[in-house]
């Protein structure tokens, strides 16, 4: 299986947070709980053993969204990947998603309430899993809904609100990571659901890349991210404090699909550090296969029309843009160009970098301003990982 290569000490990222004594130890030992495609994995004696003592209704939940592989519980299977087991069938993942996120929420509040029984940390990663899949079907809907506002327009307020509760899931989520504490998850309405199930044009498929033969399924490119792995991203928040001045980031800028989680992430991380380190984020839906005059000249191209106006809050500040990954560094390069049309303070960074070397590089290690984790991967390797753990069924 890939590795995962840390080019600093964990223990030293995590340090950097300032979590205290027992959080910098409870988020050490949480690394041991999260496999390689960063899904929560538990071993089968030990998850079978806290389940006992679950109210029944939540046993269930639980133990419908794992996969058993070599005696240990996966637990983002078939449920969270739902592409492999749907292919780019979008009319049942309309279906699909909307039921997910009912049973996922309600699942959330059983956690709350029995979450005063046991505080070991085995039973704080098992409510992890409910809200990792929480978070993760609200991105999918904020994602397809952010790519159909780019050719047709949906209500403002029903765009505002979702992107409310997919940031909600998202603080929810880490909060419960770092300190074991539950707050308010985001609440997803009818109208919202009824957008997405009869209005929302999903993605197509993507046109073949660097290191890919065919394109992606439209229901694939909707329902991955790329990044998604929340010790990755939290050992890279304890990177840019360790390496940074106090000085705040006005804007992080996340190209969609692959670094959508990144900066909300990031906020929330820093916020329970006790630090005001992120002022905002701000998304665009960029494609490297845009007309190249297009992405020359601005970010506007990459941002639906009922938003572009906000553009304006970019100019003259700190912008860091932070993709998923390095690969080439075309995606990073053209965005600092779209970028600096608004602002000379313009930084880039990656949460990790793929290790194969490609003939050209338009960005190279040494020009990101946060050094990201080294991963030996592609994307075909994660989709490799999930078929050979038998996920997709």
């Amino acid at each position: 299986m890939p590795s995962i290569i840390y080019l600093r000490d964990p223990k030293e990222l995590i340090t950097a947070l300032n979590l205290g004594e027992k959080g910098t130890s409870d988020l050490l030992r949480s690394m041991d709980y999260f496999d390689y495609a960063g899904g929560i994995i538990i071993p089968e004696k030990t998850a079978s053993d806290k389940l006992r003592s679950f109210p029944r209704e939540l046993s269930d939940v639980l133990l419908g969204l794992g996969h058993l592989h070599e005696g240990h519980i996966h637990f983002r299977s078939g449920r969270y990947y739902l592409n492999f087991s749907q292919n780019n069938n979008t009319d049942a993942i309309r279906v699909l998603i909307p039921e997910y996120i009912q049973e996922m929420s309600d699942a959330i509040e059983r956690v709350r309430e029995s979450n005063h029984e046991d505080d070991s940390l085995e039973t704080r990663m098992l409510g992890l899993s409910i809200l990792d899949h929480k978070k993760h079907y609200s991105m999918c809907i904020l994602s397809a809904m952010f790519y159909h506002m780019l050719q047709d327009e949906v209500s403002i307020d029903i765009y505002q609100r979702a992107k409310g509760i997919c940031i909600d899931d998202i603080n929810n989520f880490y909060h419960y990571l770092i300190t074991g504490n539950l707050i308010g998850q985001g609440r997803i309405s009818d109208d919202i659901l009824k957008e997405f199930r009869h209005s929302i044009k999903f993605p197509p498929a993507t046109p073949p890349s660097t290191f890919k033969t065919e394109g992606e399924p439209s229901a694939r490119k909707v329902i991955i991210r790329e990044m998604d792995h929340p010790m990755q991203i939290t050992l890279f928040s304890g990177e840019v404090l360790s390496e940074e001045s106090n000085d705040p980031i006005d804007f992080i800028v996340n190209p969609l699909n692959g670094a959508l989680e990144i900066g909300y992430a990031l906020k929330t991380i820093f916020s329970i550090s006790g630090k005001d380190k992120v002022r905002d984020v701000f998304l665009v839906k960029y494609s490297k296969y845009a007309d190249a005059a297009e992405r020359a000249i601005s970010l506007r191209p990459f941002v639906p029309v009922q938003l572009v106006e906000e553009t304006d809050m970019l100019l003259g500040k700190r912008l860091v843009i932070i993709d998923d990954n390095v690969f080439t560094g075309e995606t990073l390069d053209d965005l600092r160009k779209m970028c600096m049309a608004y602002s000379s303070q313009v930084e880039i960074a990656a949460v990790e970098r793929l290790t194969d070397k490609p003939t050209k590089r338009a960005i190279n290690f040494d020009d990101l301003d946060f050094k990201p984790i080294s991963k030996l991967r592609y994307i075909e390797r994660v989709v490799e990982y999930i078929k050979t753990h038998n996920l997709e069924k």
